[in-house]
């Protein structure tokens, strides 16, 4: 099976009061094509591979808006709209209590229409504007612990943002004992040439 496909993506920002909004949408058709009879099954005549699978063409398409500023960002989406459509909303907020110091948590939703619905919450704490640690708890009992350590430096060419993290999941209870934890390390890096856009580190 050999799949085409051509996407478009669009994003439009604009400032608003108390804030900025962003628009995004996409869209696209992908190409199927199959030919099983090219396989070799290893026995003549094996039902599995005696498909006479057609070329078929199809469409689908994404949506979603999103508000964020200094404290505060939501947002919302859906995608394969063309298909098994699902949809998606969010929204965190930074609540400063201190000079470099604050609690962020946010909540997460993702709502397919065939399948089950999934929720997510999440607190972060931070400290001296630089180190980030929290826990998420998904609705099928996962759970996700975080640390990550992000520094922002002035340069020539504006300001450069570099960051480490790790990242360790235990799957819910369900699948805990056959799938065991994982563990995920992250590093980025981020850089901005315009210095007049931006007057301090990103939180959303």
């Amino acid at each position: 099976l050999q799949r085409h496909a051509l996407q478009g993506h669009f994003a439009w920002r604009n400032p608003v009061p108390g804030g900025s909004f962003s628009l995004g949408i996409n869209a696209g058709a992908h190409l199927e094509e199959g030919n099983y009879a090219s396989l070799d099954a290893g026995l003549d005549g094996d039902p599995a591979f005696d498909l006479a699978l057609e070329d078929r063409w199809d469409w689908n398409a994404g949506a979603g808006a999103y508000f964020y500023n200094s404290w505060l960002m939501a947002g919302i989406s859906a995608m394969d709209l063309a298909g098994d459509r699902q949809y998606f909303a969010a929204t965190s907020a930074l609540i400063r209590y201190g000079d470099g110091y604050g609690l962020k948590p946010g909540g997460f939703l993702r709502y397919p229409e065939t399948g089950v619905p999934q929720a997510e919450l999440s607190f972060q704490f931070l400290f001296a504007e630089s180190f980030w640690a929290g826990a998420n708890y998904r609705s099928n009992g996962d759970l996700v612990f975080t640390m990550l350590y992000r520094q922002r430096m002035a340069t020539a060419l504006g300001f450069s943002e570099w960051g480490v993290g790790y990242n360790y999941q235990l799957p819910g209870p369900q699948f805990r004992n056959q799938l065991g934890a994982s563990h995920e390390v992250q590093i980025s890096y981020r850089f901005n040439k315009d210095k007049s856009t931006e007057m301090g580190p990103r939180f959303f």
